[in-house]
């Protein structure tokens, strides 16, 4: 769905997918926003540095409770000050960013009894990875048959 955006942004958008699929337990348009946030914030990321690095990489993975998403981004990277905030409503490091795209992030994927995080890499980019819990996990969860 991001491709078209991508290529008029000039930035590169790669899709690393496993063979098999990953089944999550949600509301379908609650996750796709949180992917297309998180994609799009990478995207803002790369826009201003050189053509080699104006790529972003989204890989899916999943073991046998979860599934893990992975936003990976070669921009300026998120200054060590600003880390710990970065998931905060209101607050943003970009210019003109209203400071809630990643906290409403954080609620859908918390809501779904997922988690959200960043692991940064300070002046290579950043990585947001995503986990939620497979269907067949969530669904033991929730009815507490094994």
């Amino acid at each position: 769905m991001l491709q078209a955006e991508a290529r008029r942004r000039r930035i590169s958008l790669e899709v690393r997918l496993p063979n098999t699929p990953a089944w999550v337990l949600g509301d379908r348009v609650q996750i796709q926003q949180v992917m297309i946030n998180l994609i799009l914030n990478a995207m803002d990321a790369v826009a201003e540095t050189t053509a080699s690095r104006r790529a972003v990489v989204f890989t899916l993975d999943s073991d046998a409770g979860s599934a893990t998403v992975t936003v990976r981004d070669h921009g300026h990277g998120i200054p060590p000050q600003d880390q710990p905030r970065i998931f905060d409503t209101f607050f943003s490091t970009k210019e003109k960013g209203m400071g809630l795209g990643l906290a409403i992030a954080r609620s859908i994927v918390e809501t779904h009894a997922g988690r959200i995080w960043l692991d940064p890499i300070v002046g290579e980019g950043a990585t947001f990875c995503v986990e939620l819990p497979l269907a067949v996990v969530a669904e033991q969860a929730r009815t507490g048959s094994p």
